[in-house]
């Protein structure tokens, strides 16, 4: 089985593949999100596992539009709770850092405790390829955020862990696949569905597509709201429900939505992860 995330060996991405998918899987490393979506769409990988949203950070910029222009549906999500590590070149100390690199979703999950410590932050494109760039520097006054995994993969120290703001800290991850797999709806299992809507930009639109889930006693999970960049008229919104899509309350919601939505996107249908419970 062929996984794709993004990011190099020791990235959240990565981490979270091989939790879900265990040791046995050809984890297959990818330059960008685009490049994951790709692949699995190609047949080259048999599953992409994506980061969606932070519990700190908020949702990972792009994916939500790629979700939205790419032929793939989500299967399955995960929780992996997020332990940032500040680390750099063996001998370096706190006090001479000046420079810290690292993904900019990581680098906002540590705010506050960058500021504290006065020293510039610099983006990148994954965690790891943050230590795997500091690592090459070899630079005492710089370091990097990225997992205690990396940190022992590209031979760099640990100069404190538990670096994020927040200790309960934790990214969701969407498992995502060209093959539309929705399980059989089982009465003792938790399910979530998820889709994208569009809506004119005018009064009410939104209401009247809430008052649909509503109506039939139906919990929002996550709505979130973009602007398509190819049409400033409209809104997007993605939205997870707590059900299952063959639910006869769900197809009730959702034949009332259409009639109010210029475009409905469905996503998919899965279990709903046990961690969330726990967030």
């Amino acid at each position: 089985m062929k996984i794709a995330y993004q990011g190099v060996k020791g990235a959240y991405g990565y981490i979270a593949s091989v939790q879900c998918f265990g040791d046995s899987a050809q984890i297959e490393s990818c330059t960008s999100f685009q490049s994951v979506f790709d692949r699995v769409i190609d047949g080259k990988a048999d599953f992409g596992v994506i980061p969606l949203e932070n519990s700190t950070a908020g949702r990972v910029a792009d994916v939500h539009l790629l979700l939205k222009n790419k032929p793939l549906f989500i299967v399955g999500e995960y929780f992996l709770p997020i332990r940032h590590c500040l680390m750099a070149p063996k001998g370096a100390k706190i006090e001479g850092l000046k420079n810290v690199y690292s993904h900019p979703q990581a680098l906002m999950q540590c705010e506050n405790n960058i500021h504290q410590m006065g020293i510039k932050r610099n983006a990148t494109a994954d965690t790891a390829g943050a230590a795997q760039f500091v690592a090459g520097l070899n630079d005492p006054t710089c370091a990097a955020l990225a997992s205690k995994d990396a940190a022992a993969i590209y031979d760099l120290e640990i100069l404190q862990e538990d670096f994020q703001d927040y200790p309960r800290n934790a990214t969701r991850f969407v498992i995502v696949s060209a093959t539309k797999d929705v399980p059989k709806p089982l009465d003792d299992q938790g399910y979530i569905s998820s889709f994208i809507f569009d809506i004119n930009n005018q009064p009410l639109a939104l209401a009247k597509c809430l008052i649909a889930f509503g109506e039939q006693g139906i919990n929002l999970l996550k709505l979130e709201s973009y602007t398509d960049p190819s049409d400033f008229s409209l809104a997007s919104f993605y939205v997870d429900i707590e059900g299952h899509v063959a639910a006869e309350n769900v197809e009730a919601a959702l034949r009332t939505l259409k009639k109010h939505t210029k475009d409905l996107k469905f996503f998919g249908c899965y279990k709903a992860a046990d961690f969330r419970k726990s967030l």
